[in-house]
């Protein structure tokens, strides 16, 4: 997605590559999963995944949102009340975790995290089980032809246009990242496929070096897909599909390593803490060889349309069949070696694959 949706022409193109290709599929979309009354932070890994963090030494929190919690709350790395910036062209203050990223002026009037109200915010997810969770909050009435700024909502570790506060605690290189959501349109039926929606979770560094991109979870094309999309002479379009019936709760995990060598990356991607069957893992060439800098990404969440996988496309919802598209995030995980919150790549002797 590049800093379209995320960055500006960085996501743009990104958004634009004809992913394709199966490496992994599941057979059919799970059911939702059942998960605890609270989803804190220090919950513990559960199922497959566990083990396989635990193999590469990536057990250090590097940072954690808990939603669930009455904002602000000390959680993880914490919550203050002023955990989201509202105007990308603002710098960061002390207390902001995200920034409005890649949306249009009119979605920015109307970005606000106070008391429920407002496209971002945490509220009470009544059709998801009443309990408190972020919402990102699409209007079909605010898209525009032509500029994808105003046909996705999104927010960023790192503010957009701004592009300031790039540091050890809003930027992370190898890892494990972990999402719990859901969705939905038209304010309580299930995501099912809506033409041309597209939710995503992914990273990005927004340079214009050698680099990768992880896209951890999108619907561009459909439900679902995890893609690697290089920049600047790296290898293009790797890719898993597979599907997720996403009207309930479910937890998304993607463990990504880089060997010590800076020869190669790979990716292994769980739901409910299952690998993707019958292989959840890509491996893949960094053609250059990259550098910390060029590997550290922001974590960016958006919500929108994007027809034919481009921004700024609108066709296929003109008229728009639906009015509005909203994403429920419950907890956002990031998990590092020891030292991956100081600064290290967390580069492992070999990279992680099954």
């Amino acid at each position: 997605m590049k800093y379209l949706v995320v960055l500006l022409l960085y996501p743009l193109a990104a958004v634009a590559q004809p992913w394709g290709g199966i490496a992994g599929h599941m057979a059919g979309p799970p059911a939702p999963s059942s998960l605890p009354p609270a989803e804190l932070c220090s919950a513990p890994l559960t199922g497959a995944v566990a083990a396989d963090v635990a193999s590469v030494g990536f057990n250090t929190v590097a940072f954690c949102n808990d939603f669930t919690t009455t904002i602000p709350n000390t959680h993880g790395t914490g919550l203050a009340s002023n955990w989201l910036n509202c105007n990308g062209n603002n710098a960061p203050v002390a207390g902001n975790v995200w920034h409005l990223a890649y949306s249009g002026s009119t979605n920015t009037t109307s970005c606000s995290s106070a008391n429920g109200t407002g496209q971002i915010t945490q509220k009470a997810d009544t059709n998801g089980g009443g309990g408190l969770a972020l919402n990102i909050h699409f209007l079909a009435s605010q898209m525009v032809s032509g500029n994808t700024g105003d046909d996705v909502i999104g927010i960023g570790t790192i503010p957009y246009p701004n592009n300031t506060g790039w540091s050890n605690t809003t930027s992370w290189a190898h890892g494990y990242f972990e999402w719990i959501w859901r969705a939905e349109w038209n304010g309580g039926q299930g995501f099912s496929g809506l033409s041309g929606h597209n939710i995503a979770f992914w990273s990005d560094r927004g340079i214009t070096a050698q680099r990768w991109e992880p896209d951890w979870f999108e619907t561009i094309f459909g439900c679902c897909d995890t893609v690697k999309v290089g920049w600047g002479g790296e290898h293009n379009g790797l890719s898993f599909n597979y599907s997720v019936n996403q009207a309930g709760y479910h937890t998304l995990g993607v463990l990504y390593t880089g060997n010590t060598a800076g020869t190669q990356g790979a990716f292994c991607v769980y739901i409910d803490g299952s690998l993707l069957s019958p292989t959840g893992c890509l491996t893949d060439t960094y053609v250059g060889g990259l550098t910390v800098s060029q590997l550290r990404n922001q974590l960016i969440l958006y919500n929108g349309i994007m027809c034919n996988g481009a921004g700024g496309d609108i066709s296929c919802q003109t008229p728009a069949n639906f009015s509005s598209l909203d994403i429920w995030v419950k907890r956002v995980r990031v998990f590092t070696c020891p030292n991956g919150p100081t600064g290290d790549a967390c580069l492992t002797t070999n990279v992680f694959t099954r």
